[in-house]
């Protein structure tokens, strides 16, 4: 919030300096602008917030700390077990935030569904602290490898190469990462595991009492009919099969977006509409998009009415684009520079 702030002092007094002598009316609309943005941002924050935690999505705001209430854990193996969930937090959000980063859209979407079930998998050992040793090879592992794959993903991307080497390390990269989410579950099935043998030992033990008062029934049922399914059904086919398959069901769907984006990506997408719509003229847009350079040129020549009509048709383009289209050319971007 500071930096939105200072932002937009900073961007007031450029503006006053470039206009020295113009009317307070002119330097107004564009001030009012800013505060109404910083508010409409601090709104969308709490609100954004709250949606996530209904949602049971996991941030660095929400994360979960490890609960050892009612359990009889020695001081010394809390220690022990913290250290092994701060690691899994520390991986985990550094995942979550190399999600937002990527341009690859299949790469983020496949983030996206590891993030999912790493959310899942560290609530439940947040509530079992007994069971994070369960999942060693989780956390040390799978990933630990992930978080490593997409690091060097990064690192090829930064080297600005576009030689048919560095396009096909990265590309190496991203399908190695296409069958984490389902290691990922298993590892989450393993630790399941203990407790599932404790419900078919207390069903044991209700079913020997009810035969005891003469109730024969026996409780099983078919567990197709009740038992929702905790894991999807299995890929068929070697693994390079599995492979193509899961970049087909992955692969970007035209505005399919997480559900705690979508809402975020549209408000910027108007609020940017707006700022070339109706100051156009000054560069809001461009200064909004972090081009100051470009900003600075549409306030230089503002006089000459081109940039106010270039705002109105960008302003257009803006809303009609397709939320997917720019969630990707411009939310990544806008993201990073105002989190």
């Amino acid at each position: 919030m500071f930096k939105l702030i200072l932002g937009a002092v900073s961007l007031a007094a450029a503006g006053a300096g470039i206009f020295e002598g113009a009317s307070a009316a002119v330097l107004a609309a564009p001030l009012a602008l800013s505060g109404a943005y910083i508010l409409n941002l601090y709104r969308e924050e709490r609100l954004l917030n709250q949606k996530n935690n209904r949602l049971g999505i996991i941030t660095k705001e929400n994360m979960p700390e490890l609960s050892f209430e009612e359990k009889k854990i020695d001081r010394e193996r809390q220690e022990f077990l913290l250290e092994r969930y701060d690691k899994a937090r520390e991986d985990f959000l550094a995942l979550k935030d190399a999600k937002t980063k990527t341009r690859d859209k299949a790469l983020r979407n496949q983030l996206d569904k590891m993030e999912k079930i790493a959310g899942r998998f560290l609530t439940y050992l947040s509530e079992n602290p007994e069971k994070i040793p369960t999942a060693s090879k989780f956390i040390d592992y799978y990933q630990d490898r992930a978080l490593m794959l997409v690091n060097r993903y990064f690192e090829l991307t930064e080297t600005g190469l576009n030689t048919p080497e560095v396009n096909e390390r990265r590309q190496k990269v991203v399908s190695a990462l296409f069958l984490m989410d389902e290691a990922y579950e298993a590892e989450f099935h393993k630790a399941l595991s203990a407790e599932f043998m404790d419900i078919d030992a207390e069903i044991e033990v209700i079913e020997g009492n009810m035969k005891g008062a003469g109730i024969t029934e026996s409780i099983e049922r078919d567990a197709k009919d009740v038992t929702p399914n905790i894991l999807p059904p299995d890929l068929k086919g070697t693994t390079s099969e599995r492979m193509a398959q899961r970049k087909r069901l992955i692969g970007y769907k035209g505005d399919t977006l997480p559900v705690y984006d979508k809402r975020d990506v549209v408000t910027r997408k108007v609020i940017q509409s707006g700022l070339a719509i109706f100051l156009g003229s000054f560069g809001a847009h461009k200064f909004y998009l972090g081009k100051t350079f470009q900003g600075a040129l549409y306030c230089l020549f503002f006089w000459t009415l081109i940039p106010a009509l270039l705002g109105v048709f960008e302003g257009v383009r803006y809303l009609v684009m397709p939320v997917g289209d720019y969630y990707a050319e411009y939310y990544v971007d806008l993201k990073n520079k105002n989190p």
